[in-house]
């Protein structure tokens, strides 16, 4: 995920891997001109389904670690600690910033 103002753009590991050089390395310049001016970020997700039944099907440890979250023992607490009584599910994904340069 890459952002460009208000715009967001996802490029997956895959897409971003079979860039030509010259490209990927215009992309890298657009995010460091984008940071020296103004907040950027650069990161890659693995995101978790937030339908139920997709979640049990999946066999990523992050899946069943929202479903944990989702458990309604869990809800539960979530909303006595924060006392926020619309809580309904827990969305989950896992993300890696890139590192800038200098």
């Amino acid at each position: 995920m890459i952002n460009s103002g208000e715009l967001l753009y996802e490029l997956s590991r895959d897409v971003r891997s079979h860039m030509e050089p010259t490209r990927a390395a215009a992309l890298d310049q657009a995010v460091y001109a984008g940071a020296r001016n103004g907040f950027q970020f650069r990161y890659e997700s693995i995101r978790v389904p937030d339908d139920a039944v997709a979640r049990m099907a999946s066999p990523d440890p992050l899946a069943a670690f929202a479903t944990f979250m989702s458990s309604p023992e869990v809800i539960g607490l979530l909303r006595d600690i924060t006392g926020i009584r619309g809580i309904r599910f827990a969305d989950a994904q896992a993300t890696a910033y890139s590192p800038g340069i200098s």
